[in-house]
């Protein structure tokens, strides 16, 4: 969660889902039938006057600061099996900076990648390219990947999420 003042308040959580049946009912999932709960009362991360933060790929996050500059998970959080079928998601590290540019303004997670927008306009992606990488193998981290640019229009404006969707909007306020 931010906060007004540019706080994030974050906390660890398990989910459990809450089907009676095994394997479970495809209705269930539709109807958002899955319990996340806190674990330890949450925390406030360091620092402040975050812009934007976002889940990540592979249970990273990643969030730009006020003065522009890029920050991600010092390493991702761990998926652990719970013995009722549910999952144990361990704490991610805490955000550490990315790099030395100071020119980024949105992000938004875009399945094991992200879309980022920089100050200049232009479009960038984060994170795995190729669509056949293996999920079951263990995640590097996005530091182990570079950002690259996304073609050379530099009329993007914000990149954001529409259900879980990414959408982009451009200088002329079109949004594709």
């Amino acid at each position: 969660v931010r906060l007004p003042d540019g706080r994030l308040w974050t906390d660890d959580y398990t989910f459990n889902y809450a089907f009676n049946t095994s394997p479970p009912n495809p209705l269930a999932w539709v109807l958002g039938n899955i319990k996340l709960m806190p674990l330890n009362g949450g925390h406030f991360l360091e620092g402040s006057n975050w812009v934007s933060v976002t889940h990540a790929a592979q249970q990273e996050q990643a969030g730009i600061r006020a003065d522009g500059t890029l920050w991600v998970s010092e390493n991702p959080a761990r998926r652990e099996r719970l013995a009722n079928g549910g999952w144990k998601m361990t704490k991610a590290g805490d955000l550490v900076r990315y790099g030395s540019e100071a020119n980024w303004s949105s992000l938004a997670w875009n399945g094991l990648s992200l879309l980022l927008v920089k100050s200049d306009g232009t479009l960038w992606r984060w994170g795995v390219t190729n669509w056949n990488y293996n999920e079951h193998s263990e995640w590097p981290d996005l530091r182990a990947f570079k950002p690259l640019q996304l073609g050379t229009e530099s009329t993007w404006a914000e990149v954001f999420l529409v259900r879980h969707e990414p959408c982009l909007r451009k200088t002329d306020a079109t949004v594709w």
